[in-house]
Formats: C-alpha cells, structure tokens, sequence
C-alpha cells in the first residue's frame, strides 16, 4: 500500500459460513470495501480461490495496494479461520475442520475402487484389512456399514444420512472415473485357466482348482472379486484324500445311474460359464426329496435360506436366482409354462429386464445362469424343453428303521463337509486336466456337460462312459414323458398306429383326427390345442422328443397351402442320440484309467495337500501374494 502517513489501513476479515468449511472474505481499505468472496477452505481447489480473491484486492486500487501485504494478510486469515474450524464446538454454532462425507470419502482412500464393463457400470469396492478382503457394491448397505463402523471408531458417533449419501455418490463417480474395469463374481469364476471357489468366510479365502490340483488362498492374495449376498454361507476348508462315495450316505438314491447322476450335477454345477443340468428329484412322501436337496446345495453353495418355493412371477425369479449360486426349490406341486421356461432360461444362461422404478422408464437387467434343482412328489417337468435341460431322479421311499434323528444327520454331515468338498475339487481338476482328450463318439443335448463329467471320471472311479450311459438312458426315459405328459402324444400315437406308414395334411385335419381319439378329459385340458396355430406349436414343441422314437415331423407348403408330413420308421433314424449301447459308445480318454466301479480306493487324481501349498507347473514361485487384483 502507498506509504503516505495518512493513507488507509488495509484490512482483511473472515467470518465462518456453516459446518462445511465455506468462509466469507472481505478486504477493506479504510472504509472501503475493496472485495469480498465465499471460500470452501475444505474443497481441493481452496488455494486457487485464494488467489483469485488477492488479484482481484488489487486490481480494485492498481499501483496502491501492495500485493505481498494481501497475500500476507490472506495467509495469516486463512490460518486463523482453520484454527476456527477445528477449535469450534461441534454443536450448532460450531464447525468441522473437514465435512463428513469428505471425511467420509477419506477412509476409502486404501479400498480399491472398480466398477463393472458396460454402459451403465455398477460400482464396487475391495477392502483389505488385515489379510482379510471383502468386495462390496457401493450402493449396498453391508459397505454402508462399513464406512458409518469406521466414522464411529473415531468420532464414537454416526455420520448423518445426507453425509453417508454424499459421500456414496463421490465414491462412485471417482469409480467410474478412475479406469478400473472388472466383472464380479458370486461364489465361483473362471480365471486364466482357473476355477475359483470362494468359501464366503470372513478373511476371503477362495480356492484356486488347475488341472494340476487345487489349493487353498488366503483372501489378500485372491485375484478375483467376489461379492457375496445376503444369506451366504460359508464353506469348510477343503481336505485332499477322501473319495466322493462318503456323499452317498447322505442322498437317498436307489441305482448306480441315479447315484452318477446326482454327483455328475455337482460336477457341472462347480464349472461356472457354462450351461448347467435342471436336477430334478421325484419321490413320494417319506422318500428325503427335502433332505436330498438341502445337502446337494449345502455341500457347495451353503445358505440360510436352504431351499425355497418357487417364485410367483418371472421379477421375483431371476432376483432370487441372481443373489444366490444353487437355485435349490423345494415341494413343487406343478410348473406353469412361464415357469418351465424361466427355468430354462436359468439353467442355459439369458437375460430378463424389468423396469427399476415405477417412476421413470429406466430398466433393471439380469442376466444369470444357474445350477438349478427341484424336487417335488409327482413328475412336474413336463415340457420337452425344460426335459431336454434335466437329468430325473426317482428317490425310494425310506422305511422307518433306517430313520435317523435330523440333528444326527446333519451333525455327521459337517463332519464329512470338507473332505466331500475336497473329493468334488478333485474331479474338477481332473476334468481340467482331461477334457481336451475327450471325444464323444455322440454329443447329447447338453453337449458341454456330457464332455465335462466324462472327463472327471478318472478321479470318480468311474470305468469309461458309463457317465454317458446313465445320461443317455436318463434322456430316453424322458422323452417318453415328454410325449406321455403332453396333451396331444398319446393321441398322436393313436393316429399313427391308424397310419403306421406316416401322416400328411393340414393342421386343421390334423386336429380333427386327434379329437376323435382323445377322451373327453384329455380334450379338457388346459393345454389342448383349441386351434389349428396351436397344434403347430405343441408339435413343433414336442417335434424333438418324437425325433427320438423315430417320428419325424416336418412342416411345408404345397399349392393347397401349409402342409404337415409325419414320417415313421426309417425317417426317424437320422435323431442325434440313441440309447443303443453301442451308438452311445465314445473313443476313451488319452491316458484314462481303466477302474471298476467307482468307489473302492483312492482317486487317481488327487490334489497336493492344501497345507503344503501348490504350485502349477507353469508357475515357478509358486507365491500366491504376486497374484493381485
């Protein structure tokens, strides 16, 4: 400022505007006032502010006002307006030093922040403590959580609910921003080569399966991000020696089909990617159709929740099966046709959307696919898409001196758990290990999973194709329900034991000759064709399982317009599956063993230890910590 005896005195004052940290600044000179701003002392770019506030003091008297007598005056305000902040009172006439959600915001700054490909990403972010880690969804409340537990650790009391919300969209748009793009995953993934299981315990630890064995990681060393949802359960430690046949005392199966069946969907359901089997458990009342259940999904994907009923519409299907790995449902009485297809849709993998709020027209997508088992009193799968998907098992009933107290039951099964696990994590290496040697002679309807248990079967002590065997005789007994169950295949077949050579005409003709062979309760079915359009569908529907008894049904056009041609016999020949032994025959799997039936001593394929460590051939450390994220 000028130095005239007289001049003004230049002055610079503050007053503090609210809990947040904005500080009203005034600069006069005299009596004048020279210029006056709001700061956010808190925000990132205060020092910018600040300087904007001294250009503009001086460019109000240029050549009068000394610039370093405002930038002193400014640093001793600011300094004393800080000191204000963290002094104060944090009651109603007090001030923080720093708002809480950037405080907030703050105790994330060690958590690595991530969020899903795509156009509209969700948010997600990996925390370490301790050697533990835990993936959360920012949105989510169990991360919500988190953050208010570590605000309350130091101030011993709550953020506020406008704070936590501000602090939760900061974290996300510094997600997005930040470049970290993974895919999530529930319970199982797939990673260079790899299968990973997590158990869901508190330190995060997951499983690593190869073709060479398996391993136990702790959860800081864990590549991937699991996310679990509400209601998981965790799963024991794997234990390496033990043989799959100790899980036969807890199902209830009456053949050594059935019991291949049962273990081969296991097998399928721990492969994640792939289309996986409908497990579909019958029995009459007494037969441990519950029981049977609750351990198949106990044994790789524990919940509180062990089996639940079917949902009523297809929002609260795929919400369910998207928050768990298992979709386990217990006592179903009958399968409406949207039901049948939801669950094939789940099974094979596909997508549903719903809009997300009745208020706007956005929409919320799932797209999930899950192990899917069902149980229920009388055949419920009847549609020849949903049996195309199955694999059916009849459980005998259990007489009442072979009963055992329930809390012995599953207090014996605990017990098993981690060696059963360890026994599955076997096979599943094996199959790794094997599948590209496995050529199938004939590829069933689900290809992938029939090549997937055939290379497990070493591990099994299974002897070659007997897999594939028990499938294929599954799959033809479920053809013959698919055309007794349905309302027009026993009525069809009458029409072709009328013309045994085959069937030609329209589809209107065509229903006339099956009305007059159907009774009168058959023609009252809900799903009986009432039209011509509506035969087509039900044979074009049914047009696979026919395929397989050589009837062969093909659809056309002449000059008198759309045509339906039934061929029998030879025609029928050309079906893609046979349960003929020798057509269900496959080349043997390079290097397979030659072992009886299964259950008589250890697997060939066994895993290292856990406690020693592995290490892959292709990994010369072997040190698990320089596997990150």
């Amino acid at each position: 400022m000028s130095d005239q005896k007289n001049a003004p005195t230049l002055e610079v004052e503050y007053r503090l505007l609210g809990r947040t940290g904005k500080t009203a600044f005034a600069c006069y000179y005299g009596d004048e006032s020279l210029h006056q701003a709001a700061i956010d002392l808190s925000a990132a770019r205060n020092g910018t502010k600040v300087k904007e506030f001294i250009d503009a003091v001086c460019q109000a008297r240029p050549g009068e006002i000394e610039r370093a007598r405002v930038e002193q005056l400014m640093h001793e305000r600011v300094t004393e307006a800080f000191t204000d902040l963290v002094l104060a009172d944090d009651g109603d006439s007090g001030f923080a030093s720093k708002s809480q959600a950037t405080e907030l915001v703050e105790l994330t700054d060690d958590a690595y922040l991530f969020c899903t490909p795509g156009a509209d990403p969700e948010v997600y972010a990996t925390l370490t403590e301790d050697e533990n880690r835990k993936t959360w969804a920012v949105r989510s409340m169990g991360f919500r959580r988190w953050l208010i537990n570590l605000f309350y650790r130091r101030h011993e009391k709550a953020p506020g609910s406008q704070a936590l919300q501000d602090a939760v969209n900061t974290i996300m748009a510094r997600a997005v921003s930040g470049g970290n793009v993974h895919d999530v995953h529930m319970r199982l993934a797939r990673r260079s080569g790899a299968i990973w299981l997590d158990l869901a315990d508190e330190t995060g630890t997951a499983v690593e399966v190869t073709s060479a064995g398996w391993r136990i990681v702790p959860g800081a060393r864990v590549p991937v991000p699991f996310i679990r949802r509400r209601g998981t359960l965790a799963l024991p430690q794997p234990t390496a020696g033990s043989s799959i046949c100790e899980l036969r005392q807890f199902v209830n199966v009456a053949s050594e089909a059935d019991w291949q069946l049962v273990v081969a969907w296991l097998i399928a359901a721990l492969r994640p990617g792939y289309p996986f089997p409908v497990l579909d458990v019958t029995g009459e009342q007494g037969s441990a159709k519950t029981t049977t259940t609750r351990v198949l999904r106990q044994l790789i994907d524990p919940n509180k929740l062990r089996a639940r009923i079917l949902p009523r519409n297809p929002r609260d299907l795929f919400i369910a099966a998207s928050n768990v790995w298992v979709f386990a449902i217990d006592n179903v009485s009958s399968l409406s046709p949207w039901q049948s297809d939801g669950l094939c849709v789940l099974a094979t993998g596909g997508g549903f959307a719903t809009r997300q709020l009745y208020a706007d027209d956005d929409e919320k997508l799932f797209d999930v696919m899950r192990p899917v088992i069902l149980n229920s009193i009388s055949a419920v799968v009847e549609r020849s898409d949903l049996l195309d998907r199955s694999v059916s098992i009849v459980l005998p009933r259990i007489s009442d001196n072979k009963r055992i107290p329930e809390e012995l039951f599953w207090a014996r099964f605990e017990e098993c758990h981690g060696a059963l696990l360890g026994a599955l994590l076997d096979a599943i290496s094996a199959a790794l290990a094997n599948l590209d040697s496995v050529a199938l002679r004939t590829l069933p309807r689900m290809a992938d999973f029939g090549r997937w248990v055939t290379a497990a079967e070493p591990a099994l002590g299974w002897e070659p194709g007997s897999f594939l065997q028990s499938y294929l005789d599954n799959r033809a007994a479920a053809h013959v329900v698919a055309i007794e169950t349905s309302a027009i295949g026993p009525a069809l077949l009458l029409v072709l034991q009328t013309f045994p050579e085959g069937w030609e005409g329209t589809a209107t003709e065509l229903l006339d000759d099956l009305e007059r062979r159907a009774d009168d309760r058959t023609k009252r079915r809900e799903d009986w064709p009432g039209t011509p359009g509506g035969l087509s569908k039900q044979l074009r529907r049914l047009a696979p399982n026919l395929r397989e008894h050589q009837i062969d049904i093909g659809f056309g056009r002449d000059g008198s317009g759309r045509r339906i041609v039934i061929s029998t016999g030879a025609a029928g020949a050309d079906a893609t599956e046979s349960g003929d032994p020798e057509s269900s025959s496959m080349s043997k799997i390079i290097g397979g063993s030659d072992r009886g039936d299964g259950c008589d001593g250890p697997a060939p394929h066994s895993s290292h230890p856990a406690e020693e460590g592995f290490q892959a051939p292709h990994n010369t450390d072997g040190d698990a910590s320089a596997v990150r994220l």
